[in-house]
């Protein structure tokens, strides 16, 4: 099975992160966010991308994308506001 993503998959991972958001505005507990990407990810791969096992594969890496990419960008985030601190308080 050859999974290639092109430029029009990977756009799907803001709009999953965008949906993503949006669960959590409508009340989805921030720890859920995760587990909700995964079938989200699934679905919108399936519809969008190709109905058939290469689309669930791609539907999986496009929700561990779009949970990577805010972790990793919340991280970076939460370290330069500890290194501002940090230096203000030296």
């Amino acid at each position: 099975m050859n999974i290639d993503m092109n430029v029009y998959d990977a756009t799907l991972i803001p709009a999953l992160m965008f949906l993503l958001w949006l669960l959590n505005l409508y009340g989805i507990p921030r720890k859920m966010i995760p587990l909700a990407a995964l079938p989200l990810g699934i679905i919108t791969s399936l519809l969008l991308i190709d109905y058939s096992p290469r689309g669930v594969v791609i539907g999986i890496l496009l929700a561990a994308n779009a949970v990577g990419f805010h972790s990793g960008t919340k991280n970076v985030a939460g370290a330069l506001r500890q290194s501002d601190s940090d230096s203000t308080n030296s």
